[in-house]
């Protein structure tokens, strides 16, 4: 940055040691328009705002929804994580904010109402006057996730009411879903695996809390398939998702209501892709905040595709150089149409 952003920035330095934590836009404009030594233009003053964010030193997303306020003190997150996210020993002894906590740490959902109940709290009064900026600043970063849901006979969207709290949610997949439907009978899988031998929490959670946003979970037996490390979501009448952890792997099933043959090809493939994309910008997130450059086109993941038993796996490279492989478990022969659904943008470029 030129040296004619510093009075800005030591005006806003004077702000934050005097205990000022948010500026609207319009604030900073105001600021940057009576400083007596140097005056940054609109441009100037936007390149600022991003170059402090990639810092760490500010926090300014340049979204419709958000580029109205800037956190000037990156420690306010802290306190807004604070305030939901917390251990039982700091919940209120009884209460409605007691009952948030206790229904969040089950289902891991949480209403907006309830939110800005909790941040109405003598001790969150710095976050409560930004309360709407913050809520639509944590679903924009997936800490909240939006629970979509649609009427049953017209199809069209309702409000949304709920929200996700993926790393609120402790509870484990106790239901009969995997071992009666997502059977190798009717499901296709594959996997993300990573670099090392576990996946940080915070990297499925985010992948977890933006398929709450494209898909809506659903519902077998009476529960909702909504748990620690485990999503089934409902693509259509006869398709389902599956996304899980296991280990340093993130697995993708997609199960057919009858048999994995009638899986539609161009489902499987706009799913897998959907999928890539999101864990590609979920990586380059996090890049961007330990400031690592994302120049850098390599990703922290490889693909994997599952044998037709849904155990056995060949890496992406080697399945697009050979037309048949041999799993090492079952010794079962499988022909490339087995990884060719996944791929239906590439095997149509071959015809």
């Amino acid at each position: 940055m030129p040296n004619a952003s510093v009075p800005l920035e030591l005006e806003i330095a004077n702000l934050v040691a005097k205990g000022k934590q948010v500026l609207s836009l319009l604030e900073v404009e105001e600021l940057n328009a009576i400083s007596k030594v140097s005056v940054l233009s609109n441009e100037e003053l936007c390149t600022f705002l991003h170059f402090q964010h990639s810092l760490g030193k500010m926090v300014y997303f340049d979204t419709p929804q958000l580029r109205g306020y800037v956190i000037i003190s990156p420690l306010l997150l802290v306190e807004v994580m604070r305030s939901f996210v917390t251990d039982i020993a700091f919940w209120p002894k009884k209460g409605l904010i007691r009952n948030t906590f206790e229904r969040m740490s089950g289902s891991g959902i949480i209403q907006r109402k309830d939110l800005y109940l909790i941040w109405e709290q003598k001790h969150f009064s710095k976050i409560s006057p930004y309360k709407e900026f913050i809520f639509d600043m944590l679903i924009h970063l997936d800490i909240l996730s939006e629970q979509r849901r649609y009427d049953i006979i017209t199809g069209s969207r309702l409000p949304v009411e709920n929200f996700f709290v993926p790393c609120m949610l402790t509870q484990r997949n106790d239901t009969r879903f995997m071992t009666h439907e997502c059977t190798p009978e009717k499901a296709i899988s594959l996997a993300f695996v990573f670099k090392g031998t576990i996946i940080p929490p915070a990297l499925p959670n985010r992948l977890i809390s933006a398929c709450l946003s494209m898909w809506t979970v659903k519902t077998y037996e009476g529960k909702q398939l909504l748990f620690s490390g485990f999503v089934g979501l409902s693509f259509d009448k006869a398709h389902d998702i599956v996304v899980c952890v296991e280990g340093n792997k993130i697995l993708l099933y997609i199960v057919h209501a009858t048999s994995n043959g009638l899986i539609v090809p161009d489902i499987a493939t706009g799913i897998k892709e959907c999928m890539y994309t999101t864990l590609e910008r979920i990586s380059e997130f996090y890049k961007s905040t330990v400031h690592v450059s994302s120049s850098s086109q390599k990703l922290p993941f490889h693909i994997e595709y599952a044998c037709c038993r849904l155990e056995c796996h060949i890496t992406e490279e080697a399945a697009f150089t050979t037309d048949e492989w041999i799993c090492d478990k079952h010794e079962i022969v499988h022909t490339k149409d087995k990884w060719n659904i996944w791929n239906q943008d590439q095997v149509n470029l071959n015809y």
